[in-house]
């Protein structure tokens, strides 16, 4: 859990660690005025398949962003990260999870721009 903690504060993660504050300095440091945040909370059904899992605990070197056990690594052995594994495919492979996700949606306007 505690690992799982630090993905969610780890301020290098913005796709899982942003604040409505945060995006909204960022674009008034872009030059945007009036910029607005609106958040939006969605909640949806979600298969675990074999493939969520997989990419999950994905270990390729080049990703856009570290999986979920490479994040799980810093914190753990390799053989405790095998066993959090198998824990997932036997617990939720092949169910239906509740999922919520949050979503900005960003106003504003540059100056001198239509």
């Amino acid at each position: 859990r505690e690992a799982e903690e630090q993905i969610y504060a780890a301020p290098d993660l913005p796709p899982v660690n942003w604040l409505p504050a945060d995006l909204q300095g960022a674009l008034e440091m872009a030059g945007f005025e009036d910029a607005r945040i609106g958040e939006h909370a969605q909640e949806a059904d979600v298969l675990v398949s074999p493939d969520t899992i997989g990419n999950w605990f994905a270990m390729e070197e080049y990703r856009e962003r570290p999986s979920y056990a490479q994040h799980l690594l810093r914190t753990m052995a390799a053989e405790e990260l095998a066993q959090v594994r198998a824990l997932y495919e036997r617990q939720l492979g092949g169910q239906t999870v509740r999922w919520r996700t949050r979503i900005a949606f960003v106003f504003g306007h540059k100056p001198g721009e239509t």
